[in-house]
C-alpha cells in the first residue's frame, strides 16, 4: 500500500506521498516518497469531489488501463505512466498534524467519497 497525507503547508490541493510500497502500482509508475500528487487521470485532487469523480470516471475499466499521474517533484511537474490497478485494500492515509482545515476536509472527502461544505 501507499501512504499519503493531505496538502503540505503552502501547497493548495496537493496530496503528499509519504511512503510507496515496493511492488505497488504507484511504485511501478515511478511515484516516490515526497512527491506531491496533483492529478489522477484527468481528475484534480484539489477537487472537493475527487474521490467520487475518480470512481465514476474509471469504474469498470479493466485493470492495467492507462492512468496518468501528475506529480510535483521538487520544482518539476511530471506525468507518470500509471495503470489502473484494483487492490483488495485501500491505501493507508496518514494524518498530517500540520494540515489546514481545508486539507482535513479534502482528506475526509477522499475517504468517504463526499465532502461536507
Amino acid at each position: 500500500s501507499t501512504r499519503i497525507t493531505g496538502p503540505p503547508p503552502g501547497t493548495a490541493g496537493a496530496i503528499r506521498v509519504i511512503e510507496v510500497a515496493p511492488g505497488s502500482a504507484a511504485a511501478a509508475a515511478g511515484v516516490r516518497a515526497g512527491d506531491e500528487l496533483l492529478k489522477v487521470g484527468d481528475i484534480d485532487v484539489a477537487d472537493a469531489n475527487f474521490g467520487a469523480k475518480l470512481r465514476v470516471r474509471y469504474a469498470g475499466r479493466p485493470s492495467g488501463s492507462p492512468l496518468p499521474l501528475i506529480v510535483k517533484r521538487g520544482t518539476e511537474t511530471l506525468t507518470l505512466n500509471g495503470v489502473l490497478a484494483y487492490a483488495a485494500s485501500a491505501p493507508r492515509i496518514g494524518e498530517d498534524p500540520a494540515a489546514s482545515a481545508r486539507a482535513i476536509r479534502l482528506r475526509t472527502g477522499i475517504l468517504r467519497g463526499v465532502v461536507d461544505k
